[in-house]
């Protein structure tokens, strides 16, 4: 399985709301997973502490308070997410 973060949010608190796209293939079968899903991580002290996941965009937006922004700051990931 590979685990890529496709888009990061800066969210209040110390935290990162995050899309990741898991993918992989099946070991005996071959046949090709991918699964989205929404990642809110919250650091303390330059550590991750929490890992929240939502399956909705939506749900990740509020729970990061992020809901009644119409216009989300981006960051583009790196290489070390």
């Amino acid at each position: 399985m590979v685990a890529e973060a496709l888009e990061l949010i800066d969210a209040p608190d110390d935290r990162v709301l995050s899309l990741i796209r898991l993918s992989g293939r099946g070991r005996e079968s071959g046949v090709l997973i991918e699964i989205h899903y929404f990642q809110i991580w919250t650091i303390r002290d330059g550590r991750m502490r929490k890992f929240e996941y939502f399956r909705h965009r939506a749900d990740a937006l509020e729970a990061a308070g992020l809901a009644s922004k119409e216009r989300l700051p981006r960051t583009e990931p790196t290489s070390d997410v």
